[in-house]
């Protein structure tokens, strides 16, 4: 091809790759499991330089215990400005956004050829995105954003760069697992150069201080109890079916993954053919990073690794960086070109599926936002919920996102600040037993202590409830009326 001509095809490629990125800001809506969690932190946050924290009764919401994080420096002007449904779009965007300007990044330092960036898209989009996890998203960004700065300053010289502290400082900020990943991969890397340019034992040293990183952060995994029961899955069978890479809907999305799956192996063998003759360069320190985190999302089996979804981060962060090691080493061709539209024609498939499956949460939030306005102003109200669509797990989040009372909820619930009398009594009434429904009881027969106003249930009228909406029925039927009711959500106040 001749200059001008790669020169389009390379603009041609972004182009699509970044409508690929931004793609959810032209979905119908957007949820995510954790999503409304990090809405309700940013709003919590807008509230404390006013210390107006929402609650009622002498229950209010401990803004003492909210802090700063770096997802809320795009959650909270969207939520001010376009409210909580924008704020969740804004920080799945940004963090798919941040993934894949990061990949281009570590590609261009690496002088990797641009056609298989097309990969990295569908590598944006994936399990952990759709968990909501964008403080580790955000962490695993900034630290190749620092690497990449890190190894152009190693080839270019000169002063120190001052954007490789600011990397590292917004790695820190966004998710604590940045501070071990960032010494792993620099150690790792100037360990293998040092070896390999004959300075065996600062290598080694360099080798001892990734694998003491790595060690470590295992050893507090192991030890760790979990507090709630978790899920458990197979780890093996995760990655034989590139779970990494799934969105919601793994029986539309299995032929989509197949496809991947070919396209991967069609990736390796032209790298392998690539790199098979020539000499070692900077991008071949991903294969060795890649093989420990396999290695450690299959061998850390305890039930905090799996509460803490290791294996799901360390899998998609491993094929991450495969991902990369692919698109540094396949040569600019024909062959590669088609492998870069296919694997934009994949992703694109994947992004109409992911929309079709978010778009019918739209009217559950309508729902959501309408029954807000029926709640009693700065009051206190529990929460309880019905069905078992687990993307609706942190669905009262998203309400008290907007309403300026205390919610109480088991799921994800804010804590509420300690010192006044109907907090002392409300803590000692409820006594860390929220789903029991003695506390309701309690206040049912004595009027001068409902703290409570109301009793917000959430989900579809015709699903079952939750241990919470089990125990507070009989309370609901005989002491309480239906204030508000729609197809999801119903709000109980006393009689």
């Amino acid at each position: 091809m001749g200059g001008t001509e790669r020169s389009w095809t390379d603009k041609v490629l972004l182009a699509l790759c970044l409508i690929g990125v931004l793609a959810p800001l032209c979905f119908r809506h957007v949820l995510t499991l954790d999503g409304p969690l990090h809405v309700q932190h940013a709003a919590m946050l807008g509230h404390r330089p006013f210390g107006e924290a929402p609650g009622g009764h002498g229950v209010h919401v401990a803004l003492s215990n909210v802090w700063p994080r770096a997802t809320d420096l795009v959650a909270l002007p969207l939520l001010k400005m376009f409210g909580p449904a924008a704020a969740e779009r804004g920080l799945v965007v940004s963090s798919a956004l941040l993934l894949f300007l990061a990949c281009r990044a570590w590609m261009r330092v690496t002088g990797g050829s641009p056609y298989l960036l097309a990969l990295m898209p569908s590598f944006c989009f994936g399990q952990l995105l759709v968990l909501g996890f964008f403080g580790f998203l955000w962490g695993v960004a900034f630290v190749l954003l620092a690497w990449a700065r890190w190894n152009k300053w190693r080839h270019t010289g000169g002063t120190f760069p001052m954007m490789l502290l600011l990397w590292c400082a917004l790695a820190a900020w966004s998710h604590r697992s940045a501070l071990l990943l960032l010494p792993l991969m620099v150690a790792t890397q100037e360990g293998i150069l040092f070896i390999r340019s004959r300075h065996f034992w600062k290598g080694a040293l360099l080798l001892l201080v990734g694998a003491i990183t790595a060690v470590g952060a295992l050893v507090a995994v192991v030890r760790s109890v979990p507090l709630e029961p978790v899920r458990t899955r197979d780890p093996w069978r995760d990655l034989w079916q590139l779970r990494p890479l799934l969105l919601m809907d793994e029986v539309a999305e299995r032929q989509l993954l197949l496809a991947y799956g070919a396209f991967l192996l069609c990736a390796i063998a032209l790298a392998v053919h690539a790199r098979w003759r020539s000499a070692w360069n900077t991008s071949d320190v991903l294969l060795p990073l890649a093989a420990v985190l396999l290695i450690g999302s299959l061998a850390v089996r305890t039930p905090m690794a799996d509460l803490l979804y290791l294996a799901d981060r360390a899998q998609w962060l491993a094929l991450l960086l495969l991902a990369l090691w692919f698109a540094v080493n396949v040569p600019r061709s024909r062959i590669a070109l088609a492998l870069a539209a296919f694997a934009l024609i994949v992703h694109a498939g994947r992004m109409l599926l992911l929309e079709r499956r978010m778009a019918p949460y739209a009217e559950y939030h309508h729902d959501l936002m309408r029954a807000v306005q029926q709640l009693p102003e700065r009051g206190v109200v529990a929460v309880a919920h019905r069905g078992n669509d687990w993307i609706l797990h942190n669905a009262g989040a998203q309400v008290s996102a907007v309403y300026n009372g205390m919610l109480l909820d088991k799921r994800g619930g804010l804590w509420y600040a300690r010192g006044t009398p109907e907090a002392e009594r409300l803590r000692e009434v409820i006594g860390g037993r929220m789903c029991e429904g003695y506390w309701l009881r309690h206040m049912e027969r004595d009027p001068e202590e409902r703290f409570v106003d109301a009793v917000l249930v959430i989900g579809p009228v015709e699903a079952v409830g939750d241990s919470c909406a089990t125990t507070y029925r009989p309370v609901l039927d005989k002491a309480m009326r239906t204030s508000f009711a729609n197809g999801n959500v119903s709000i109980y106040q006393w009689r």
